[in-house]
């Protein structure tokens, strides 16, 4: 028998004990992936911020309230610093007007402050008394109060989609609407409206229906 033949009699109980160390730093060498941790990657789309039951304001240069909204809850999206919102209220208050805007969502741009609503918009303007009432030092003009008595009932605006624009001092639609107030409708395709003094301009196939005041027996 040779030495080589008494050698493998001998120690062939090693033989299990060596594959499986071969085995193990064969694993060592190729060692199993490890996972990352998930890094939120702000340029994908991803809000940074969520808020519920908001309100937030927003004041000009000499502290005069500029608008008002709140809304069921706010997302911000830092790639493009845009805000999505739900149910927003949108308040505007003027020297002789107040609008209240609301809608099932909507979007905020800054830069400038524009609000686009969607789904479904209802725009409410109150009549100018409204608000002077609440001014006891204001004194009315002739003006002021012929205005005051065209405007005597509120006016409500129905339409699809709209933008509100602060800085501009614009409510804007290409969407079909309608507007009504005491006695009448009105029925076109797209509008605009000035803000602080509530001009309304519609911009075709507009469509009217007036119903004259009952007189009394």
């Amino acid at each position: 028998m040779t030495l080589w033949q008494r050698l493998i009699q001998r120690y062939w109980w090693l033989a299990p004990l060596l594959l499986l160390t071969v085995v193990l730093l064969d694993q060592n060498d190729n060692p199993a992936p490890v996972a990352n941790e998930t890094v939120t990657d702000m340029r994908t789309g991803e809000a940074d911020y969520y808020l519920e039951s908001f309100t937030t304001r927003h004041f000009d240069a000499t502290g005069k309230l500029v608008y008002l909204a709140h809304g069921d809850s706010l997302g911000h999206f830092p790639d493009d610093d845009h805000s999505e919102i739900e149910r927003p209220v949108i308040e505007l208050t003027r020297r002789d007007s107040k609008w209240l805007i609301d809608a099932p969502r909507g979007r905020f741009d800054p830069d400038p402050d524009t609000f686009r609503l969607e789904g479904g918009v209802t725009i409410r303007r109150l009549p100018f008394a409204a608000v002077n009432d609440a001014d006891d030092n204001h004194r009315k003009t002739h003006e002021a109060e012929a205005r005051e008595a065209i405007a005597s009932e509120p006016v409500t605006i129905r339409t699809e989609t709209v933008a509100v624009a602060t800085e501009a001092n614009e409510v804007h639609t290409d969407a079909p609407v309608s507007v009504a107030g005491a006695g009448f409708e009105l029925n076109a395709l797209g509008m605009s409206s000035a803000i602080d003094s509530g001009n309304l301009a519609l911009h075709g196939d507009v469509r009217a229906t007036y119903q004259p005041p009952t007189r009394e027996p």
